[in-house]
């Protein structure tokens, strides 16, 4: 006689029943209350080995995520986020495979990583969920030359031209004089790929169009 094999019943368990904040406290308590780690740990409901490795500073007690501690530091990823966030505005903005291997070059600067180990797509997920303002974004083209056009020097030097023209003309105080014009550069023939920015507004991207850009003028 055959007896059939079930399978057990599989029932999720929860790896974390407590809170962050239990934690700060049950550590404030041995710190500063001088608590002994089993009387924190029953008082707070916090596993007693993960209070002592925080006490003897074998983890960082801000540390609150299970699994292992990103690469960098948070200093660290403070300064490839906010380079990542600078490049964009200017208009250079890296792309997803751009992102990795940037900070693979820098890990390797930081001497945390060789150059044949570099980071994967497991790790640039894990910095935008730590970092979720940082949005894949489609990007408006702006070629070169009209980067180039609007340069701080070149913008101040503009108004200074056209604050001359008005005193010239005598049309300071006589708006109802001036008229404005709205133009719109349209390039048919690229489109830039996705990038890495803030998710606050639609960034540029320098480009080298193809073709001649078409120049629409809104009365």
């Amino acid at each position: 006689m055959r007896f059939k094999q079930c399978n057990p019943i599989k029932v999720a368990v929860k790896y974390r029943c407590y809170s962050p904040t239990a934690l700060t406290n049950a550590y404030q308590a041995v710190r500063e209350e001088n608590m002994s780690v089993r009387r924190a740990s029953i008082q707070y409901n916090v596993p007693m080995q993960t209070l002592r490795d925080r006490v003897l500073h074998k983890v960082d007690p801000e540390t609150v995520r299970s699994g292992p501690q990103p690469l960098f530091s948070e200093e660290e990823e403070a300064l490839f986020v906010n380079n990542l966030k600078y490049m964009a505005s200017l208009g250079y903005g890296y792309t997803g495979p751009e992102v990795i291997a940037k900070a693979s070059n820098y890990a390797v600067h930081l001497g945390k990583r060789s150059k044949d180990q570099p980071l994967s797509e497991k790790w640039y997920s894990g910095l935008k969920s730590r970092w979720p303002k940082l949005k894949t974004l489609s990007p408006r083209a702006l070629a070169k030359e009209r980067a180039q056009a609007t340069s701080e020097p070149v913008v101040n030097s503009y108004f200074e031209n056209h604050h001359t023209i008005l005193l010239a003309n005598d049309l300071l105080d006589k708006p109802e004089c001036i008229y404005n014009f709205d133009e719109k550069g349209v390039q048919t023939e690229h489109r830039p790929p996705k990038v890495v920015a803030e998710g606050v507004h639609a960034v540029p991207a320098i480009t080298s169009p193809r073709s001649s850009v078409t120049t629409i003028l809104g009365l």
